[in-house]
């Protein structure tokens, strides 16, 4: 089993070699609509770096040209801007233009503190089984102050379970070739669980090298439902590949929106599934799928609910103690049908 080094970086000595060559970073930054004050901090917390090998990739996704204005004012060679339209966008084309052996990601409103990408660099150049490292963040905003949580190394358990590395704050590897998906603004939770299901190895440097914004008016705090049931979208995309189950549409299950008589029944046996083998997850099946099946039951015809309505479709795949669930949900669709995602 590797073991991970936790020695003190040691940037300030001496190469050993004079062909030695510090490794670039390349720091992807989106930039939106934020103050002029949170901007210029964020973009001189990277330029104030004690590790000077980088270049800070500014991909402007903002209508207006306010942010270019003052990107421009700090006349750094290390600093590329670029305009893109859409948050993923900005995100994939900045690491497209990124050159470096490393990539960190950084947000526009926050603070990498002076030490971080000598920290990330320093961790990965000696844990070379550890393809992407995260740290520890100073939380503040629309919060009582607080300090993330510290794990030393992740699996997929423990991201499902709600623990995965601060996104701004992660530096990976190029060779893993990270692509963004059009999941906005859970799309680090589907990258991350893309990664662990290649095998790719997480680590959390147990310092406070980021200090994260947390904005009053997010995504996440003005629409929960919306978010929990994406949640949930992931959890099912997740399981489907992490159990190798046949799950048809589970490519489409992002943008999926009709469903036949062959989904419904699929559906149901990926459940019953998805309850035998993943049962240590603890995760509670089918109560926490309800709302999937709600989702199911109102965008498909009536012919295709009697799939579900039919007992000779579904008693061989479940469980007695699953008929009060379909028994329930046979009396709520009416209520449900008000209700829309």
């Amino acid at each position: 089993m590797h073991q991970i080094s936790h020695k003190m970086h040691p940037m300030n000595k001496p190469p050993l070699t004079h062909s030695y060559k510090p490794p670039l970073v390349s720091v992807v930054m989106p930039v939106f609509q934020h103050t002029e004050r949170k901007l210029r901090r964020a973009i001189q917390s990277i330029l104030d770096q004690t590790y000077p090998h980088f270049e800070l990739i500014i991909v402007d996704g903002a209508k207006t040209r306010q942010n270019e204005s003052v990107v421009q004012s700090f006349a750094d060679p290390r600093i590329r801007y670029f305009r893109q339209t859409g948050y993923i966008s900005c995100l994939n084309y900045g690491l497209k233009q990124s050159k470096g052996t490393y990539i960190a990601r950084m947000d526009s409103d926050d603070i990498s503190y002076p030490t971080r990408l000598a920290e990330q660099v320093h961790f990965l150049q000696h844990n070379p089984q550890i393809d992407l490292c995260s740290c520890l963040a100073d939380l503040h905003g629309d919060t009582l102050y607080k300090r993330s949580c510290h794990r030393l190394s992740m699996t997929l358990e423990n991201i499902i379970q709600g623990e995965a590395p601060l996104h701004p704050a992660i530096m990976f590897r190029r060779k893993l070739n990270v692509r963004y998906d059009p999941l906005k603004p859970l799309e680090d939770c589907l990258l991350f669980r893309k990664l662990t299901l290649k095998h790719t190895k997480f680590a959390i440097i147990n310092k406070p090298l980021y200090s994260y914004y947390i904005a009053p008016k997010s995504i996440m705090k003005m629409y929960p439902r919306f978010i929990d049931f994406l949640m949930l979208k992931i959890h099912i995309w997740t399981f489907a590949k992490y159990t190798h189950s046949s799950l048809p549409f589970a490519d489409q299950i992002f943008v999926k929106k009709t469903f036949s008589r062959k989904d419904i029944v699929a559906f149901m046996k990926f459940s019953y599934a998805m309850r035998r083998h993943l049962k240590h997850l603890h995760f509670k099946i089918p109560k926490d799928l309800r709302p999937y099946w709600h989702y199911m039951w109102r965008h498909s015809s009536w012919s295709a609910r009697s799939a579900v309505l039919c007992p000779w479709y579904f008693l061989s795949f479940f469980k007695w103690d699953m008929l009060y669930f379909y028994k329930r949900l046979f009396r709520e669709h009416k209520k449900l049908s008000n209700t829309t995602f």
